[in-house]
């Protein structure tokens, strides 16, 4: 993980801050109860962080012939990286719908101001978004890394094929 990760991290989070600040901040209500809707989103990469758990997991089934040993080297790296990114995303999620409970909690109990309640959901609808970009660029390689695979097996394979055909060939002739 760079400092360009952490970096766009902090942008898109203050961005999003930002207009949720901008846009809702207008907004007089008081709050009876927790919205559960907006707990539920919290919680939907939660899915994807398990998927991508798969995903990764599903890379030791690459056959021994299928990589070279410096990719395999590479791909036990990055697929440290990985878990550790999965197991990051899992507590920041946990984290954010726990926190956004008790500020709707303290939010229907004292009366906490809606420019910071729309700030703060902001901020972590940001981090959200940011972390369900994360994912889906980590399963988009994985597939792509997967795809590569199987198309210079398929080629090996064909070329293989190829180089019999033509010494049956001249075999016969």
């Amino acid at each position: 993980m760079n400092i360009r990760y952490f970096l766009s991290l902090i942008l898109f989070t203050s961005i999003s801050a930002y207009l949720f600040f901008e846009l809702f901040s207008d907004l007089d209500f008081t709050m009876k109860k927790a919205p559960w809707v907006i707990l539920s989103i919290f919680l939907l990469p939660v899915s994807l962080i398990f998927n991508t758990k798969n995903e990764v997991s599903s890379l030791t089934e690459l056959g021994d012939g299928d990589i070279t040993e410096t990719e395999r080297s590479r791909l036990v790296f990055q697929k440290d990286v990985a878990l550790k990114i999965l197991l990051l995303s899992l507590i920041v999620c946990l984290v954010l719908v726990f926190s956004t409970a008790i500020l709707f909690y303290y939010a229907s109990i004292i009366d906490i101001k809606v420019h910071f309640i729309s700030t703060f959901l902001g901020a972590e609808f940001g981090m959200l978004l940011f972390m369900v970009l994360t994912l889906w660029r980590i399963n988009t390689s994985i597939n792509d890394f997967k795809t590569e695979v199987k198309r210079r097996k398929e080629a090996s394979n064909q070329a293989s094929s190829i180089s019999k055909r033509l010494s049956k060939k001249e075999k016969n002739d």
